[in-house]
């Protein structure tokens, strides 16, 4: 009897792993590109994640990262360039200001590694 219940609670917590993965894989691919409208900066918006490139280069200046899917807002479908920020919810931890600071671009120095 133990080994039965070792092997369905084995079953279930491997379908739940495989269930989670693909729910995460299904978010990641559903990542957006977006233009500054100055052209200057292209950004990446993905689920949990926010990236602003040097438009010419292609160069990585910022990232915001974010573990809580919570401060994730599915209404927000695209990157907001306004008020001088690559914005991508109402959360303003979240938002990039334009250009990015030294800070920024040395986090995304970092976080490209």
């Amino acid at each position: 009897m133990l080994n039965v219940t070792a092997i369905l609670a084995g079953l279930l917590f491997f379908s739940y792993l495989y269930w989670h993965e693909e729910k995460l894989r299904s978010l990641r691919e559903s990542c957006i590109w977006s233009v500054s409208p100055d052209a200057q900066f292209r950004a990446l918006y993905c689920w949990n994640s926010l990236h602003v490139y040097d438009a010419k280069s292609g160069e990585l200046l910022a990232v915001r990262t974010w573990e809580d899917v919570r401060e994730f807002d599915a209404a927000w479908k695209n990157v907001e360039w306004q008020d001088g920020q690559a914005m991508i919810s109402g959360n303003a931890r979240l938002n990039i200001r334009l250009p990015p600071s030294i800070w920024d671009r040395l986090s995304a120095k970092i976080f490209e590694r």
